[in-house]
């Protein structure tokens, strides 16, 4: 519940509402992951040069704890520095089919631009790994980019970390909230809405 909103405020709301139906919303992930400061970031790539972190040497968990905030901060970093909207997509593009979580490379993008204002697919961004999948031109110039932006070298293989599989993934740019809406109350807005895991 939000309270003091007056009548152009919910009309406001309202409206944005229904264009994050429409066009979804960017996937970033929140900045509670990386810890205050950056710091679950920096730990994640002080571990993966073999560096010790904080004077001890980490348990299994905070391990990939720390390792996932690093990834997460590259994915964030590579949305960041994309330049075209949520629904539309490039040449080179790895895009995620919505139904089924299927990834294919964007190689006709007058065929597949239609879909992606649709909703259907959406172009995708690394969490980085021994297996990620790479997109090819524009869009992956700008995730080597995003990582070398995070001191990493996405030209040398990562490292093996005992008690770490970095085996990678791609995670849709943008995600779309469901059962969503919004009432008012008097001088309030009650919303619900669903977003996926993660």
């Amino acid at each position: 519940v939000v309270r003091g909103v007056d009548d152009t405020l919910a009309a406001r709301a309202e409206e944005r509402l229904a264009g994050l139906l429409r066009v979804g919303m960017p996937n970033r992930f929140g900045e509670q992951r990386f810890g205050r400061d950056g710091g679950n970031v920096a730990e994640g790539l002080a571990l993966l040069r073999g560096e010790r972190v904080r004077g001890r040497p980490p348990d299994r968990r905070a391990l990939r704890f720390a390792v996932s905030a690093l990834q997460s901060a590259v994915f964030n970093e590579a949305l960041a520095r994309r330049p075209v909207p949520l629904d539309a997509l490039e040449a080179g593009d790895l895009a995620e089919v919505h139904a089924s979580g299927g990834v294919f490379r964007v190689e006709d993008l007058a065929a597949e631009a239609p879909r992606a204002a649709a909703g259907e697919v959406s172009a995708t961004g690394p969490i980085f790994g021994s297996r990620t999948l790479e997109p090819t031109g524009e869009p992956l110039a700008r995730e080597r980019a995003a990582m070398a932006a995070h001191g990493l070298d996405p030209d040398a293989p990562l490292p093996r970390v005992p008690g770490l599989r970095l085996r990678g993934a791609r995670r849709a740019f943008r995600v779309f909230p469901t059962e969503a809406g919004i009432a008012r109350e008097g001088g309030a807005l009650r919303l619900r809405f669903t977003l996926p895991a993660g």
